[in-house]
Order: structure tokens, then C-alpha cells, then sequence
């Protein structure tokens, strides 16, 4: 069973205007499938871009989109712009346009600002995913040192990175990737948690740092799939 949006991450852009909206990295996106993702986007808009923050409100159809720069978002606009162009999220073709928004509001575990710790929210989680599932999919980007794995209704880890460059490199790698294909889809956004507290060591709370620790077993099936 799919996992659902996170609408707790709504801030409704209430002063976006298709007509007279000036460039922005942050951009609008209507008429969604209202079973569309943040993942969804991630797949749908990658291409033109790294893409820093997304953001659903399945009630209104619609959600935010901040892209790393401004060409980015450009690029998706301009596309969009021509005739014979679409994009399509979750199946269906959606408009675009830029938002008054410099930014998105981030909530929860989540921050705009560069961090050594990572939070990974995990859609569409019909595998088992532990420390050791995260840990092998960030380790060929940078070594984690400490992960822990929250299962709540959408499967999250904070993932503590040895700085800021490291985290930042793996959130680009697989922010939008899929664990297993098909499913299992990764939301990378830096954390405002300033570490990573281990209180036990278990499947879902690991200390790489500590001698001796490693991932004691590898997981079954073809697995990371980019986006």
C-alpha cells in the first residue's frame, strides 16, 4: 500500500500568479493527480534540475516545487511554455508557472539550511527498510556515521553525515531514487538536528563510529534504482 503525502508540509502559496509572477526558484504546479507524491515530482522534474524542496496539497491539487537555482527552474518553465510540451506527475499532465515565493517553508525534521544530518523520508515502503538498507544506499557517496530509522506513518532516518559537503553530495545522489525498483522512493532533505543520538544499537539505531560496528547483513534483491 502506497505511504500518503505528508500534508503537514502544506504552506499554500497564496500570493502565486500564473500572469505576473516574476523568475523564482520556486515554482507552482496545478491540476496534480491528488494521489501524487513529493517522489512523483522528484521523478517528473529531476531533469531539469537539482531540486531542493517539494511539497503536495493533495486537497487543492496542487504543490511547490523549489528548484537549487534559478536556471532550473527556467528550464522547466520555458519547456512547459512551448506548444507541444507536457509534463506528466503520477499520470497526468500538470501546468506551471513561477510563485511569488523565494522559498518554501520547510517543517518538521526538515531545513533549507546545508547540514551534516540528512532526514530520508522513505515512500511507498513495501520492503523492510533498517539502518543497514540506508546505510549501504549512502555509503558509495560518503560514509554515514550514525543513522536512526523512525517508523511512523511515512518511514523516515536521520542519517549523520562527518559534514555539511558530504551530507550535501549524497542528498543530490539519491534524493528521488528508488531502494527497490518501483518503490521505496527517497525525499532527501538536510535536518536541523544538530546530530544523531544513539541510545541503543539495534537493526534501526546504529554507531558507525564505534569500533567494530558495521552492516552486519546485506539486503535481498536488486535494489537503487536512480531516478
Amino acid at each position: 500500500m502506497d505511504s500518503p503525502s505528508p500534508r503537514a508540509y502544506y504552506k499554500h502559496d497564496e500570493n502565486s500568479n500564473s500572469v505576473s509572477a516574476e523568475p523564482s526558484i520556486v515554482i507552482q504546479v496545478r491540476d496534480m493527480n491528488p494521489r501524487a507524491t513529493e517522489a512523483d515530482l522528484l521523478e517528473a522534474l529531476s531533469p531539469f534540475g537539482i531540486v531542493s524542496y517539494a511539497t503536495c496539497v493533495p486537497n487543492k491539487r496542487m504543490a511547490l516545487v523549489e528548484f537549487e537555482d534559478i536556471q532550473s527552474a527556467r528550464c522547466c518553465i520555458d519547456f512547459v511554455r512551448e506548444p507541444l510540451n507536457r509534463i506528466n506527475v503520477f499520470g497526468r499532465p500538470v501546468k506551471f508557472n513561477f510563485s511569488t515565493s523565494q522559498r518554501i517553508a520547510r517543517h518538521g525534521l526538515e531545513s533549507e539550511k546545508p547540514n551534516h544530518v540528512l532526514v530520508l523520508s522513505i515512500y511507498n515502503a513495501v520492503y523492510r527498510i533498517d539502518a543497514s538498507t540506508i546505510c549501504e544506499i549512502c555509503e558509495s557517496h560518503a560514509k554515514p556515521k550514525r543513522i536512526v530509522i523512525i517508523r511512523r506513518q511515512l518511514l523516515q532516518a536521520l542519517v549523520e553525515f562527518a559534514d555539511a559537503q558530504n551530507a550535501k553530495m549524497v542528498k543530490n545522489a539519491i534524493n528521488g531514487a528508488d531502494i527497490y525498483k518501483g518503490c521505496c522512493t527517497i525525499k532527501a532533505e538536510f535536518s536541523h538536528a544538530e546530530a544523531v543520538t544513539i541510545n541503543c544499537q539495534d537493526a534501526d539505531h546504529v554507531d558507525y563510529t564505534i569500533p567494530g560496528v558495521k552492516q552486519e547483513e546485506d539486503y535481498n534483491g536488486e535494489h537503487y534504482y536512480g531516478s
